[in-house]
């Protein structure tokens, strides 16, 4: 899936999810996608689908969490 592909998904309302309280490294699991995802980041994915309750499935979701998590790091890099 390409970076235009990832941002028109983090784009739809029914894949908002606020990150704020994630850390930084937090965010870092989950921006980096992987054909065989860490444990910390699967936890993650599942603890953050079932907080949510999106009206998407958990692949999907999955995929969003990755350009949404890039825009909260960048967010945070601006604003220093």
């Amino acid at each position: 899936m390409t970076k235009v592909e990832l941002g028109q998904i983090a784009k739809r309302p029914e894949l908002s999810v606020n990150l704020e309280g994630l850390s930084d490294g937090e965010l870092l699991e989950l921006a980096v996608p992987s054909e065989n995802p860490t444990e910390s980041r699967r936890v993650l994915v599942i603890w953050l689908f079932l907080k949510e309750s999106p009206k998407v499935g958990l692949e999907e979701f999955d995929r969003s969490l990755t350009a949404m998590a890039e825009q909260e790091l960048e967010r945070r890099a601006r604003k220093g």
